[in-house]
């Protein structure tokens, strides 16, 4: 999934101003925005039943979400956006 750029300067700038060296650190960056993704969409994928889900392979401009079962992913695909990469 691709991030916003409206996310960026919105929402995810929030997450940069709780921790100040993510304007800097890459690290600090990247588990800033590992922190909203799980915020915007773990919290609304545990609130509809789906727990087996892992995100991952964070980047400025984009993170993957795998999920344990292909039938949690069809269902959230449509809410969350995003598209299915087969690996």
């Amino acid at each position: 999934m691709n991030i916003a750029n409206g996310d960026k300067r919105g929402s995810l700038a929030k997450w940069f101003e709780i921790d100040p060296n993510a304007q800097v650190d890459n690290d600090a960056r990247i588990a800033a925005i590992t922190q909203w993704a799980d915020a915007r969409h773990g919290g609304w994928l545990r609130s509809s039943d789906i727990t087996d889900f892992t995100i991952y392979d964070v980047t400025d401009d984009s993170f993957r979400i795998d999920f344990t079962h292909d039938t949690d992913a069809l269902f959230a695909m449509p809410k969350i956006g995003g598209r299915v990469v087969e690996e």
